[in-house]
């Protein structure tokens, strides 16, 4: 759903791009897809993880999301894919969505639902889809990203 209001908002805004990336819906720069899912995807699952943790351990799972969550906010702007209001407004974007989602866990929480179980199938999820990911698209990506050299420039 997340990933849905993104291309909505990026449709509805229509703020270009530093550099020629993409083409279609992802042509477009605000907010940044890769920030927000990173902080929708590692920040629900450490919320899950810390759900009747002691303070120490929910430090670490924190801890934990943030190392996975800021490189990828820093990759979108090293590559030029993105402008940091772009990164800033898909950070923030994907803090309010994992709010969200964190009240509706806890207010629709049943006894019997194990917030590690459910993290451990999240987790499982993000493997897997990493994976096919890599082995899909990987090749077209560095392609993507490559330098360039500018006109005149060796």
């Amino acid at each position: 759903m997340a990933e849905a209001l993104v291309k909505v908002l990026k449709l509805t805004l229509h703020r270009p791009r530093p550099g020629p990336f993409y083409g279609g819906v992802e042509q477009f720069s605000f907010p940044s897809g890769h920030a927000t899912l990173s902080i929708v995807a590692y920040g629900f699952l450490a919320f899950l993880l810390c759900r009747g943790e002691q303070h120490r351990l929910r430090m670490v799972f924190a801890l934990a999301a943030a190392l996975l969550i800021a490189p990828i906010a820093f990759s979108r702007l090293y590559l030029g894919a993105h402008w940091l209001s772009d990164v800033l407004g898909g950070l923030s974007f994907g803090v309010a969505w994992v709010a969200v989602l964190a009240v509706a866990h806890v207010y629709q929480t049943h006894e019997d639902l194990k917030p590690r179980r459910l993290a451990a199938v999240m987790l499982a999820t993000l493997v897997i889809a990493g994976t096919a990911h890599i082995a899909t698209d990987h090749a077209v990506d560095l392609a993507r990203y490559a330098y360039q050299p500018l006109s005149g420039e060796r």
